[in-house]
């Protein structure tokens, strides 16, 4: 009965850790998603402007998007559909309107 406490210790010392870093997962995606509203309000591209730009780049029109980092830049993502039903995605950069990368989809 000896080892008791220390199981009893060590065991609430597992639970308090897992407690911790719940709490700090949940924390940085609150930093993160906090991280990106900043940047999409400050963006100079607006989501409309990214809307035509991609539609023009695709030749289609755009059928969703996100906003994201994209290689360490904020980015508009937009799926464009194209009259032959192919899919293009096309990102755009959100501070300077230049489109990054258009691919086609799977």
């Amino acid at each position: 009965m000896k080892n008791a406490p220390i199981k009893i210790f060590a065991a609430a010392l597992v639970m308090i850790s897992g407690t911790t870093a719940a709490f700090a997962s949940e924390n940085s995606r609150e930093d993160d998603s906090e991280s990106e509203a900043a940047a999409f309000l400050a963006s100079t591209v607006s989501l409309r402007d990214a809307v035509r730009i991609a539609e023009e780049a695709g030749d289609g029109r755009a059928l969703s998007g996100e906003f994201e980092e994209e290689d360490g830049h904020w980015a508009y993502s937009i799926e464009v559909l194209r009259s032959d039903n192919e899919e293009v995605e096309v990102i755009i950069d959100a501070a300077t309107g230049e489109v990054l990368k258009t691919e086609m989809e799977d």
